[in-house]
């Protein structure tokens, strides 16, 4: 998908949301990267140590965050443009996957430590907090540009 996106991306389109497309280009890549790691990590596990694994994990959670970003942020995009004070709903993303980095790694973060509870809790506030806003606000801007954009 995130393929896809991309290349369509540098073709010249009327449609006011062809100009987040980069966004979901970039959530569509780190996903995809993601949902392999559920398949790649496991088989590793016989091959690599421990801590190497314990890195996987990490970066596996880092592209879930960063995919649902770039969700969050085309959905963002596509209500452009954003009137006065709504400006600042662009930094949104950032500022909560910025929260959520600091949550996860601030506190006595040690990869030794039960890895399994703290990447099931980093996806969970992840899903939650970015996902499922980034989702919402997608499905909203699709349904705002077919109404405004494409309806007749």
């Amino acid at each position: 998908m995130g393929l896809a996106i991309a290349l369509q991306s540098w073709q010249h389109s009327r449609l006011s949301l062809a100009r987040a497309l980069p966004w979901l280009a970039i959530f569509g890549f780190t996903h995809g990267l993601h949902e392999w790691g559920d398949v790649f990590i496991p088989i590793q596990t016989a091959y690599l140590p421990n801590s190497a694994i314990n890195i996987l994990i990490v970066v596996q959670l880092l592209l879930l965050a960063i995919s649902f970003v770039g969700l969050f942020q085309y959905g963002i995009e596509s209500l452009r443009p954003l009137p006065g004070r709504w400006r600042l709903l662009r930094y949104l993303p950032l500022a909560i996957f910025s929260a959520w980095i600091l949550y996860l790694f601030l506190p006595d973060f040690t990869l030794e430590a039960n890895i399994s509870n703290w990447a099931r809790t980093g996806d969970i506030y992840a899903r939650y907090s970015m996902g499922l806003p980034g989702g919402l606000l997608a499905a909203y801007g699709l349904q705002r540009t077919i109404k405004n954009d494409l309806t007749p």
